[in-house]
């Protein structure tokens, strides 16, 4: 599972814009540029990483949700660069405000020629 994990950091330090690290210091630095359940499937991960050093809690880990939650980081990673997302979502709610100020100062010049 080690092996299967670096290409995994390196490609969250990538699309993320972190510097190296291990996968811990990765996701201390990543904090809210994932998703919520992404950020809790990567915490299993390095929870796992950390547990197959010890001989009795590497029994405790579940093989199958680490390849899943691996699987869904992946696939989140390779999609739309996720800067690009964040920006996207940040334009999206700059649009609605200024749609709703036009339309706020609207009504108000609509009042002020009414009167």
């Amino acid at each position: 599972m080690s092996r299967s994990m670096e290409p995994l950091e390196r490609q969250m330090q990538r699309a993320l814009g972190l510097p190296k690290g291990t996968l811990d210091q990765t996701l201390r630095r990543a904090r809210r540029l994932l998703p919520r359940d992404l950020r809790r499937a990567a915490a299993a991960l390095a929870e796992a990483r950390q547990a197959e050093g010890n001989p009795r809690l590497a029994r405790q880990v579940d093989p199958a949700r680490s390849q899943e939650a691996e699987a869904r980081l992946r696939a989140w990673l390779s999609g739309p660069e996720p800067r690009r997302r964040k920006a996207l979502h940040w334009l999206g709610i700059l649009a609605s405000f200024l749609v709703s100020l036009a339309l706020g100062l609207g009504m108000l010049a609509a009042l002020a020629t009414a009167t």
